[in-house]
């Protein structure tokens, strides 16, 4: 749906133990622990995981989802039209989401007119659509946001705008062929009746 895509590296937590073993009187004094020096105590604790080390994974991975959502609706419609897109994203997109996603890092897309049902958004995310509605279309706001969740997690979000590419499944003027696959697939959509550079939604990651 939109160009431009921030690339970053990837961020991991480290893991440390250290255990050494006692030794019993009659063992070899070479090999032995000298009764002066300290043992230092076994440590499992995962590495706290920080803002900035949050965005160092939500961004590449965002980027990513963006960078492949659109590259596949680019082919769809270039090979077979509007009208095939619409069935392509309705089945793939999902399949690139969890392509992006693993166990440290969770992506997708949502906003407050729904086309797919699946894509409503969680708690965390209505206050933040609710702010880049208010700031309006492309430019008014800024690149992202990120926000503490529950435990050791934080909220990622991109802003995603109209594309003149959005604008026949999206627009004001929609073909009627396209309309008629639209009512078929999403009975309840709303994601309609929008102008280049409208506000759309956004895609969002959850760094654990």
């Amino acid at each position: 749906m939109v160009r431009g895509f921030i690339q970053s590296a990837f961020f991991v937590a480290m893991w440390g133990i250290w255990s050494p073993a006692g030794l019993k009187a009659d063992d070899s004094p070479a090999a032995a622990t000298p009764k002066s020096q300290p043992i230092a105590p076994t440590s499992q604790a995962r590495t706290q995981l920080s803002e900035n080390a949050a965005l160092e994974k939500a961004k590449p991975a965002v980027g990513a989802l963006k960078k492949q959502l659109v590259g596949r609706l680019q082919e769809a419609i270039g090979k077979d039209g509007a009208v095939k897109a619409i069935e392509v994203c309705r089945t793939e997109a999902g399949k690139i989401t969890a392509g992006v996603s693993n166990q440290t890092i969770q992506v997708g897309r949502t906003a407050t007119k729904l086309r797919n049902p699946a894509n409503a958004p969680q708690e965390w995310m209505k206050p933040l659509l609710e702010y880049f509605e208010r700031k309006g279309g492309m430019g008014n706001a800024e690149p992202f946001k990120i926000v503490k969740l529950s435990g050791d997690q934080y909220g990622y979000v991109e802003p995603l705008y109209i594309q003149p590419l959005c604008m026949t499944c999206h627009g004001t003027k929609i073909p009627a062929d396209v309309q008629a696959e639209i009512n078929k697939l999403y009975p309840a959509d709303r994601a309609v009746g929008y102008s280049v550079g409208d506000f759309r939604g956004v895609a969002w990651s959850i760094v654990k």
